[in-house]
């Protein structure tokens, strides 16, 4: 039987996949256009008919795994009815061992410390990170507007202060210094004397 032929799309989409899981399994030293193709089940010149360069191959990888985990972590958060915790579900997010967002962690850590400092490197790695604290800032509006929370400083301010905090711990954590659990238990204390949320406000726990 023969092969199914697949899209341009669909075949640039298992390169991308599989450029996630060897940039999460050897780092961005060790990441190479030929592991791509092992991975995919393809010929190395496949890879860069679609990808001209190995830095352009990683900022696809870079901008899949953090899209994919922008709407898992938007999917988790409007099942909450607090604004709160919609607000605590984006910050836990950042430390969840969920397979899908292990990926985008993955990737962060690898892009923000192992990369090549390259412009293009650091133009989507501040592109992800905008996004995700336009995300919190935006719930953290909402939540001023509703009452939810009785902090009152600037929103944006009061976004990247609550990333910060999160972003704090990834050492410890990533070292086995602190435990994952224990790490989620900061954040929720250090959140509520942060945004000061109403009394009786959330129902997420570590």
């Amino acid at each position: 039987m023969t092969a199914k032929r697949l899209d341009h799309d669909t075949r640039r989409l298992l390169l991308v996949e599989a450029a996630c899981e060897i940039i999460g399994e050897l780092g961005l030293h060790g990441f190479r256009l030929r592991d791509v193709a092992q991975a995919a089940g393809v010929s190395q010149p496949l890879v860069s008919h679609h990808f001209r360069t190995r830095e352009e191959i990683i900022e696809a990888a870079f901008d899949y795994a953090n899209e994919l985990s922008h709407r898992t972590i938007s999917e988790r958060a409007a099942e909450k009815a607090s604004a709160y915790d919609k607000i605590l579900i984006w910050l836990l997010g950042m430390l969840d061992d969920d397979p899908v967002l292990m990926i985008s962690h993955k990737m962060w850590y690898e892009l923000w410390f192992n990369g090549t400092r390259s412009e293009a490197h650091i133009e989507v790695a501040c592109a992800g990170q905008n996004l995700w604290l336009s995300a919190i800032e935006e719930l953290i509006e909402s939540a001023q507007r509703s009452g939810a929370i009785l902090a009152e400083e600037p929103a944006k301010d009061l976004a990247m202060i609550c990333s910060a905090t999160v972003d704090g711990l990834q050492p410890a954590i990533r070292y086995n210094f602190l435990a994952n659990d224990a790490a989620r238990e900061l954040v929720i204390k250090a959140t509520s004397a942060i945004l000061k949320p109403r009394e009786g406000e959330s129902q997420v726990t570590a």
